[in-house]
């Protein structure tokens, strides 16, 4: 596990199920070092000894972060949920918690050849590079770093496999050099999925480019869609949804046209620049993109691509 606060990055020592510290160190995070901590990535060992607290599902899972949250971290990151509605089968589990907004729940394909050595430390290296790229984003912040993961194990995988050496097994050391691209431009395969789904009856893209693709496969897996400029309260009529604008999600990259949809579930759709992180130029509707973090803020969502519906929308698995 490893935690940062502004200047120093701490780290407690342990997997499947082991220390590698002094048990009484554990008490000394709880009363003395999560409070001074901003983002914290155990994996689910350390998290239910840091909460006291064992964690056999996802609701449990969700109670230990908020729990970690009152001691301190305003980011929590399980690097590890091995439970059975988590993993759902031969897959890798992660959740991610801020502070009072909703939890979301990566799932990624195991990866055989392991157990390997440095994969905490990787992760938590990663969470941490993402999360400074991209702090209006976090869930993508999160996949990109098991994007990184699964790139970097793969390429372990490929070229070496573990040995025994005096009857013990030795795993294969992470082939990070031979990674390089995978870590500097990782291909997001998984979407990361809200704990708790929200209802979705229609969608609505203020002037996005491109959206024309994705109305047509919401439509056709059931959903109202439509691309609009103004008023919206036409296509809400038009639907029988007057009284549902909260079922209604809005998508839009204009923090002016935000501000106007009082009532609706909004999505801002952040312009993203060719290094990952966000453009500083003018996105379009005369709004500057420096506002991504108002932008972020006011809005229930953030995305910086279509295909980042995926995260709330499973069915818009056809965007563009």
């Amino acid at each position: 596990m490893a935690m940062w606060a502004t200047v120093q990055q701490c780290s407690l020592c342990s997997d499947n199920g082991h220390l590698y510290v002094p048990e009484e160190l554990v008490a000394v995070y709880r009363t003395d070092v999560l409070q001074h901590v901003a983002i914290l990535t155990p994996n689910q060992f350390e998290a239910e000894l840091l909460t006291e607290k064992k964690i056999t599902n996802i609701q449990e899972a969700v109670q230990a972060c908020n729990l970690l949250h009152s001691k301190g971290p305003k980011v929590v990151v399980l690097t590890t949920l091995d439970v059975p509605d988590a993993t759902k089968g031969d897959n890798v589990a992660m959740l991610l918690s801020c502070a009072g907004q909703r939890k979301w729940l990566l799932r990624v394909p195991h990866i055989g050849g392991g157990p390997f050595t440095g994969t905490g430390d990787l992760t938590a290296a990663m969470i941490l590079a993402w999360t400074h790229m991209m702090p209006d984003e976090l869930p993508l912040a999160l996949e990109k770093a098991a994007a990184v993961l699964q790139g970097v194990l793969r390429n372990t995988v490929a070229s070496s496999s573990a040995r025994i050496i005096a009857g013990k097994r030795v795993s294969p050391e992470l082939r990070l050099v031979e990674s390089k691209a995978a870590i500097e431009s990782p291909r997001v395969l998984h979407r990361c999925e809200l704990v708790e789904p929200v209802s979705i009856k229609g969608v609505l893209f203020h002037e996005i480019g491109d959206a024309e693709k994705l109305v047509n496969c919401l439509k056709n897996s059931g959903l109202k869609a439509a691309t609009v400029s103004e008023p919206l309260m036409e296509h809400l009529k038009l639907w029988g949804l007057e009284a549902e604008a909260s079922n209604v999600l809005l998508v839009t990259s204009s923090l002016t046209f935000l501000r106007t949809a009082s009532g609706f579930k909004t999505v801002t759709l952040l312009q993203n620049s060719l290094n990952g992180g966000y453009s500083n130029g003018t996105n379009g509707n005369g709004d500057m993109c420096t506002d991504a973090s108002t932008m972020a803020r006011e809005a229930d969502f953030t995305i910086s691509c279509l295909d980042s519906l995926r995260r709330i929308l499973p069915m818009a698995s056809c965007s563009p």
